[in-house]
């Protein structure tokens, strides 16, 4: 008989007060953040914790708007230009990047998350995750 290796990952969910969707894994952590928009304008800002620990830091957005826009800023830990993302009726977004943290480590630590819409008539997801494997 063969000898087989199972893999646990549990994964545990709870929402903010705004209802933004947090999980925390055993081998990382993950943060979603997804709205709809009909006409809308609001600011939101969150933070992730990237830890030394892990190893690999995921982000991933998408998102299209009909009228008005969104825009997602990224922060990075050293303080450095932030990253933004503007979703407006000339583009649907679809980002993805993955970074091994030992060749950037200036991606570890508190990262701030600012999330602007304005007159939004449309939809973004949003994931930022880190891993150890």
């Amino acid at each position: 008989m063969k000898n087989a290796l199972l893999i646990l990952i549990l994964t545990f969910y709870f929402f903010d007060s705004e209802n933004y969707l947090y999980a925390q894994r055993v081998d990382g952590t993950e943060l979603t953040l997804k709205k709809t928009f009909a006409g809308e304008s609001m600011k939101s800002n969150k933070s992730f914790s990237v830890d030394r620990k892990l190893s690999s830091l995921i982000i991933d957005i998408t998102g299209t708007v009909n009228s008005g826009k969104i825009i997602i800023t990224l922060w990075p830990p050293n303080g450095d230009k932030p990253k933004i993302f503007e979703i407006d009726v000339t583009t649907t977004m679809e980002f993805h990047q993955t970074v091994i943290l030992k060749k950037m480590p200036e991606y570890i630590g508190e990262w701030s998350i600012n999330i602007v819409a304005e007159n939004a008539n449309g939809s973004y997801f949003f994931s930022m995750r880190t891993s150890s494997i």
